[in-house]
């Protein structure tokens, strides 16, 4: 795509002058370079999107998401269709699971940017960014930079990483507008979805391309959110298939240090895509989408090495992260009656991630098949085979070695499950099991049981215990990483300190048995209440080992400790999850939302591991949420949404309250502007710490934007 653009000659140069140009710009910083070879990517691909965007707007319909938005009822939240629970279409209050849905709606009001911040809507969940770019996300607990117990998808495309087991949040984008819902599930999801869906699952379901018909372009400008510019097109190739192409730039500043000084954390990116998708007739349908990214962005950050050690640089250092993603889906369904479909999906995925001590580039090649049928008009079956072959390359240094550098990985897969009808259709006894075969541990299974029952047509109770896996990663088969260096102090006998440890080879699974219960209840057609409750017994974890102690002589007297990882951390998770949505007028809604989390954590008598215990308290005990939306007329709403957030001990962070607050104006059908104020409440605050791969304790500023927005 890149290669068709042509940088020469700029605006200002003439033919004669066109290479002396080009010149000028290879003088640049590489940061200006590119910030300006992006813009300039930018703008092509906005130019592919429109260029005659006023001849076709006329013979387009606009879809419903071009028109004003509709509130929808508290029935209709019920009966929207989630998928995520058991790969099956089923209504959200007929799931046995702690479902929560945020609607494309939700999305547009919110004036939240990111699908992170998004995720602060959803109770159980827990948020906190890291700095400009990076985010800690998790679900009842365990959260971190390198969370492994919460599997992502993008339409059904897993976005996890083998090499920690878990997500980078940085990479996780796409145009908002065009996100449908986004589905969460807290609790596992392994039945279904396979390992590393411990303590959760979300799914991030973008709209079809009949539902974004015509054209799309707004822009963003703030004191954080320097400009954002982003644009959608679609368009009907006949009756039966339709098509849409975005793109997406953006130019975030940095935040800044406790002291006051620039974090250095500055972001942009450019990512664009397309999706087809075509109805052959009433029984086929056929998808096929595909996204491209490309960003970069700083960060301070320590690396304990002995030559930093060497040198006495133990501060903090500056140093830009290169990201890039390319992929490509393909998916056919065959709905051969109303309960019976079967599918088949396939998709390709390239990832790089680099930085200056390590680079990661990897490629993933994932085949599903899966049938739904129903047998004895009591048994809603539903089985599915995977295949999924990851290759990596990663080249590291001093501080980090991964190994194998290179390593080539398949996983099977295959589950099964059955949702019985009982009780004339007023209860419900699903149970199924995941079969999977990968090269670390072998042949696993994680089963699950779930049972839901409608005790009138207001209230719902359900009860379900499931096991899941948290299966190795490459950094748990064979790494060694620097964990801490400092110079001498009395404590360490006057010598330097230098702290690695890694992996030992291929190590158990992490395992988990979680019990839940939950009781949904419409309380009148304005009040809506849903309540969750949990234990969930860990086995296995991981903990670091200190295997030895020992005073080296080269490259200079120091004293090394050197540690392993292993699975002698155990321990267990108690909670309580709440939410009310609450219709107040019929211009007024109000959604709250809460959590209780209690971790209980011990290593075995063996384990030397002082450390690991102390992700207890790395997530908060409490969380409450507010979101607030009011229309005034047809032409102006107002949104509040709040967030309270408990300390965090382990990391010395102080409890806190975030309020954002958005304004939007109808200008006319067609045009809309927003004013959106985020943080409004303190200057800044500290949300999260890293520990390993520590990077500067970065503070989240108050922030301001415009948006315009024009449909056509």
């Amino acid at each position: 795509m890149y290669g068709i653009i042509n940088l020469y000659p700029p605006a200002r140069c003439s033919t004669e002058q066109a290479h002396s140009c080009l010149w000028k710009l290879h003088l640049l910083r590489p940061r200006w370079r590119r910030k300006i070879l992006l813009a300039v990517r930018t703008l092509a691909l906005l130019g592919a999107i429109f260029p005659s965007l006023w001849g076709i707007a006329d013979s387009l319909q606009a879809s419903e998401d071009l028109q004003e938005l509709k509130s929808l009822s508290l029935q209709e939240l019920f009966d929207i269709e989630v998928t995520i629970a058991g790969k099956t279409a089923q209504k959200a209050g007929d799931t046995a699971a702690a479902v929560f849905v945020i609607t494309s709606e939700d999305i547009q009001r919110s004036g939240l940017t990111t699908i992170p911040d998004l995720l602060r809507m959803v109770p159980g969940l827990n948020v906190a960014r890291i700095d400009g770019a990076k985010w800690a996300v998790s679900s009842r607990g365990f959260n971190g930079r390198f969370a492994n117990k919460l599997l992502v998808l993008m339409d059904g495309r897993s976005v996890y990483t083998p090499l920690f087991s878990g997500v980078y949040w940085e990479m996780q984008d796409t145009l908002l507008a065009d996100i449908d819902r986004i589905e969460v599930i807290r609790g596992p999801g392994a039945t279904a979805w396979g390992a590393n869906a411990v303590n959760g699952v979300i799914n991030i379901i973008t709209k079809q391309a009949i539902d974004t018909l015509g054209g799309l372009f707004y822009t963003r400008v703030g004191d954080e959110d320097k400009i954002t510019v982003g644009g959608r097109f679609g368009g009907e190739v006949d009756e039966n298939m339709h098509y849409r192409v975005y793109a997406k730039y953006f130019d975030r500043d940095h935040q800044i240090l406790p002291g006051g000084s620039a974090a250095n954390d500055d972001f942009d990116g450019l990512r664009g895509g397309f999706r087809l998708d075509w109805q052959k007739d009433y029984a086929n349908d056929f998808t096929v989408q595909g996204d491209i990214y490309d960003a970069e962005y700083g960060e301070q950050i320590f690396y304990p090495t002995l030559d930093a050690i060497s040198t006495g640089n133990l501060n903090l250092v500056d140093e830009r992260v290169d990201l890039s993603s390319s992929s490509l889906l393909a998916r056919w369904t065959e709905n051969q009656t109303e309960s019976s479909q079967q599918q088949i999906q396939i998709y390709f995925d390239h990832f790089k991630h680099n930085q200056s001590q390590i680079n990661v580039t990897r490629n993933t090649f994932d085949l599903e098949y899966q049938r739904q049928f129903v047998l004895w008009d009591r048994h809603n079956m539903v089985w599915g085979l995977g295949y999924r072959h990851t290759k990596d390359k990663v080249l590291t240094s001093d501080f980090a070695r991964l190994l194998p550098s290179k390593k080539t990985l398949s996983l099977y897969s295959m589950f099964l499950q059955d949702e019985i009808s009982l009780l004339e259709d007023k209860a419900a006894l699903t149970v199924g099991a995941k079969f999977q075969h990968n090269e670390y541990t072998g042949v696993e299974v994680e089963p699950s049981i779930r049972f839901l029952h409608k005790i009138d047509d207001s209230r719902v109770v359900w009860l379900a215990v499931s096991k899941a896996l948290r299966t190795p990663g490459r950094i748990d088969e064979g790494s060694n990483i620097g964990f801490e260096s400092s110079l001498a102090t009395p404590d360490t006998g006057g010598l330097p300190l230098f702290v690695n440890g890694g992996g030992v080879g291929a190590v158990s699974s992490e395992e988990l048995i979680s019990y839940e219960a939950g009781y949904r209840w419409t309380i009148s057609d304005k009040v809506k209440f849903d309540l969750a409750l949990f234990y969930s017994d860990y086995q296995k974890l991981r903990s670091i080992e200190t295997v030895s102690v020992s005073v080296e002589a080269e490259p200079f007297p120091y004293l090394s400790i050197k540690q392993i990882i292993d699975s002698q951390l155990e321990g267990s998770t108690r909670g309580v999850e709440l939410a009310i949505d609450w219709r107040l007028r019929d211009w007024w809604r109000v959604r709250l939302h809460g959590s209780f989390l209690n971790m209980q954590l011990n290593v075995k008598s063996s384990s030397t591991d002082i450390i690991s215990v102390g992700q207890e308290g790395d997530s908060p005990e409490f969380q409450f949420g507010l979101n607030s939306s009011m229309n005034f007329g047809q032409d102006f709403t107002l949104d509040l949404n709040a967030n309270y957030v408990d300390k965090l001990p382990s990391k010395s962070i102080s409890d806190y309250l975030s309020m954002n607050l958005r304004l939007a104006w109808k200008v006319s059908p067609g045009i809309g502007l927003s004013l959106v104020v985020q943080n409004m409440l303190q200057d800044e605050h500290l949300e999260y710490s890293p520990i390993i791969f520590r990077s500067a304790e970065t503070l989240v500023e108050r922030s301001v934007y415009l948006q315009l927005d024009w449909r056509i």
